[in-house]
């Protein structure tokens, strides 16, 4: 159970060091409207990422698809789908990270600012909801992790539980930080978190093929 916690910790970890329109709208939130205003932004990211995953779980184990996590050959298959998602997803944020400047002043972040608070959830949940790449991570997370774990529901639970809290808890450091976080938002800067994030999510590919190909 640990190494679930551990691991699911790691995995926020990574996801927090990710510069999307998500992380700057937080940043913009919180400067203009304040910590409440930017707390209710992020509890819509959040929402909008428990969903997923559990469409994801649905999907998986409610829709007629028995999967036996036992099998070697299921474990396999699972394992490397996920491992290979989150591999390509570390290798371009480390190769290739971004390098414009931050879109602080797009249209999207000037509208944020007038927003009453229901709308700021609903904000947050839709442009984090509609966003394919967090799909991608989490639909390749969720069979990667119930392989590695062998199908223990209980386990994957936690960790996915641990990775949203962990994600949580940073963006809360995030909006406490907010002023003088913009000031250091450079485009170095930002290159230098997203090759940050691109080693976690390789380091968590490697979690999961150690566990297949060495388990314990």
């Amino acid at each position: 159970m640990t190494t679930a916690i551990w691991n699911g910790f790691i995995m926020g970890l990574g996801l927090s060091f990710s510069f999307g329109p998500v992380f700057f709208m937080l940043i913009q939130t919180s400067i203009s409207k304040g910590w409440k205003e930017s707390l209710i932004f992020d509890a819509g990211v959040l929402v909008s990422d428990l969903l997923i995953i559990l469409i994801a779980m649905m999907v998986i184990f409610f829709m007629g698809i028995n999967i036996d996590f036992q099998k070697p050959a299921i474990r396999f298959w699972t394992t490397m789908l996920g491992s290979a998602i989150l591999i390509i997803f570390g290798l371009v944020l480390l190769l290739n990270p971004k390098k414009a400047d931050p879109p602080v002043d797009s249209e999207d972040l000037q509208k944020v600012i007038v927003m009453r608070p229901a709308a700021l959830f609903f904000k947050g949940l839709g442009i984090n909801f509609l966003n394919p790449s967090v799909f991608l991570i989490w639909f390749g997370a969720v069979p990667a992790v119930a392989g590695g774990f062998g199908g223990d529901m209980e386990k994957v639970m936690v960790f996915f539980g641990s990775t949203l809290v962990s994600y949580f808890g940073i963006d809360l450091i995030k909006i406490y930080a907010a002023s003088k976080l913009k000031r250091f938002l450079n485009p170095r800067a930002i290159m230098l978190f997203h090759r940050i994030s691109g080693a976690i999510f390789l380091a968590i590919a490697a979690w999961l093929l150690m566990s297949f190909f060495f388990p314990d």
